[in-house]
């Protein structure tokens, strides 16, 4: 479970749509959607201002992302050895101070390989 956190809601990924490459946050692949379904399941409620049962659902499931993209890794840190190659590089951007020696030399590794790219 701590995998697909850390995967799914900790710092930025990388993605390319028609040969531009953007960052995004990692949360906002999850979080915007379920408000945006949220948000039509509250303007099509028949029953407004009464919630249904799905928009209950709903409702939980927007406090999990957010609670999960705001609030856990707050509480329970990331290590470095937690993340992928772009987070490493995210990871010692933001916090270089917090690496170990080898954690630091992995760093300088992803970020020679992944600027030549650039």
């Amino acid at each position: 479970m701590r995998n697909f956190l850390v995967k799914n809601f900790v710092l930025d990924y990388k993605f390319t749509i028609f040969g531009t490459t953007f960052n995004a946050p990692r949360a906002s692949r999850i979080i915007f959607p379920i408000f945006m379904l949220t948000g039509w399941l509250c303007a099509s409620n028949p029953n407004y201002p009464t919630p249904d049962i799905t928009l209950w659902v709903m409702y939980i499931m927007t406090a999990v992302s957010l609670y999960f993209g705001f609030i856990h890794f707050r509480i329970y840190k990331v290590t470095f050895s937690e993340l992928d190659e772009f987070q490493k590089y995210q990871y010692g951007i933001f916090k270089p101070n917090e690496l170990t020696q080898l954690e630091y030399k992995e760093w300088i590794a992803i970020f020679i390989k992944l600027t030549k790219k650039l």
